[in-house]
This record gives structure tokens, sequence and C-alpha cells, in this order.
């Protein structure tokens, strides 16, 4: 996706979409290697998508939201992500951050409403994974584990199934159940 994205902007340096994109994929490489170098090169895509559209550009907005969450700058990155879903109510990605900064900054009512809302919009991988962890936290660990299976199903690609089957060894684990912990473990490693 950062080839794709990186190609993008050397195709067309004037739209502020491909930098949107450039900068979400930054971020997203940043946490796939849980390497923080990238976060520059995220803010710099993305600063350059808001100067080339300062006004309306929900996707920027989302970007930057989602380097704030992983900088830990949790108030911003619940500010970018209203002004964003503001913009653009159908953005899944902007109920996504939105989430995540509200459930780091305990706000549990408006955590849970993201979450509702980015199931309503785009059940997937992203949403099932949120939900669980919403779930998790109100000590509902049945559904969580059920939210967990349903993004195991929907996903498609190795770094996702090895993302939902870790959290499922994780509920196992938390649970005491150590042998159903291993197993998707080891799972999670053969993906």
């Amino acid at each position: 996706h950062l080839l794709l994205a990186e190609t993008a902007t050397t195709r067309d340096p004037d739209d502020p979409a491909t930098w949107a994109n450039l900068g979400a994929a930054y971020v997203e490489q940043a946490r796939a290697l849980a390497n923080p170098a990238y976060y520059p090169q995220a803010q710099g895509a993305l600063d350059r998508s808001v100067a080339l559209q300062p006004d309306g550009n929900a996707a920027a907005l989302t970007g930057l939201g989602a380097l704030a969450n992983a900088r830990h700058d949790f108030a911003a990155a619940r500010r970018y992500a209203e002004d964003a879903a503001a913009l653009n109510p159908a953005s899944a990605e902007a109920y996504g951050v939105l989430a995540d900064a509200t459930t780091q900054l305990g706000d549990t009512a408006a955590a849970t409403a993201a979450v509702q809302r980015m199931l309503e919009l785009r059940p997937g991988v992203a949403s099932f994974t949120r939900a669980s962890y919403e779930l998790e936290l109100h000590g509902r660990t049945d559904d969580a584990v059920a939210a967990m299976q349903r993004a195991l199903e929907a996903a498609t690609s190795r770094d996702e199934i090895a993302f939902c089957r870790y959290h499922l060894g994780e509920l196992a684990w938390g649970g005491g159940n150590l042998d159903e912990a291993e197993g998707q473990y080891a799972r999670g490693l053969t993906a």
C-alpha cells in the first residue's frame, strides 16, 4: 500500500487526496513495523494534503488523527476525528480514529458510540477488532471473543489473521485457558 501511495503522489503531486493517502500509509507502516521513524514522513504528507486543500479535507484530518493517536496525543486525535466525521459522516476510518482516541481518554460512552457507528458503516476487521476491545474493557469477555472471531472470519491478509489470532490468544490467556491461548498463538505464527 505504501509503494502505491508514493507512486500516486509522483503521478499527481497536486492532489490532496493522494497526499492524505500517503500520510495514512506511513502511519500504518509505522504501526505495522513498530517504527516511529515513519511519523515525520506521515506528518509531511498530511501537511502537504492540508496545504493543497485547507478546508473540507476529511481524509487529511483522519490521517492527522491516526498520527496523533500513534503519538499518544489522544486529545488532538479526538479533535481531528470529530472534525473529519463532521465533514464525512460516512467515514468508518474517522470513527475508528475517534474510537481509539476516546477509549484512551477514558470516555467510554463516546468510544462505544464511535465503535457502533464504525460497525454500521463498515463491518470488517477494523471495526470488529475495536468492538472486541471495547467489549473486553466492559468485562464482556465472551462477547469480545465472538467479535474477534468475526474479525478473523473477515480477515483476508496474513497480518490480519495473525493479529486476530494473537488477540484471541490474549483473551484465552486472560481467561485462564492456556491450551486455547497456545493454539491461537501457534496459528497466528503460522499465518
